[in-house]
């Protein structure tokens, strides 16, 4: 409990002081504290610290998941879309199989996918970008019962609870 309450209180300093952790995160990026989540049905995005170096479109991560981009910097704070937000498609692709798919964003850390029925999909299945390092972005979560259909549709879910995020990695776009 002591080093809980330590860390949040050095989480809280760096906040309040508006100061940036421009520390090399390990992949490399900035680590930036979270000043504030909205997590509506409507909107799904986070405030963050914005350092000099920080520019729209870089990559988000937390704790090594691909979570969004930077949508808009204004002064010493950026606004991060997250990737799941609702209706906001995001390209993937199976870990296992390496087939690109597209996935819906349904908020809450929550997207569906549908790819071809004769493409076998398993709950636990992992879903990795399909641009730089193939960051993970989520498991198969559910996969839907068979149907008259030409498509299979799952749902995938973020390992990442946007609730809880303190401080994210902030990384230049890779292609």
């Amino acid at each position: 409990q002591e080093a809980t309450a330590t860390l949040l209180q050095k989480e809280n300093d760096i906040v309040q002081s508006g100061e940036a952790r421009e520390q090399q995160a390990s992949g490399g990026g900035i680590v930036v504290p979270v000043l504030r989540r909205s997590l509506s049905a409507l909107e799904q995005s986070l405030v963050v610290q914005a350092p000099v170096s920080v520019q729209e479109g870089m990559s988000v991560y937390s704790d090594g998941a691909y979570i969004g981009r930077v949508a808009s910097v204004q002064g010493d704070r950026a606004v991060v879309e997250l990737a799941w937000s609702l209706g906001k498609d995001t390209n993937a692709m199976l870990a296992g199989s390496g087939v690109p798919v597209v996935m819906l964003g349904q908020g809450a850390g929550f997207w569906t996918v549908r790819v071809p029925r004769s493409q076998k999909v398993e709950v636990g299945e992992v879903l990795v970008s399909n641009h730089g390092e193939r960051d993970v972005m989520g498991s198969v979560r559910a996969v839907a019962p068979e149907s008259a259909s030409p498509f299979t549709e799952f749902v995938v879910r973020s390992s990442i609870n946007p609730s809880l995020m303190q401080f994210v990695t902030l990384r230049a776009y890779v292609q």
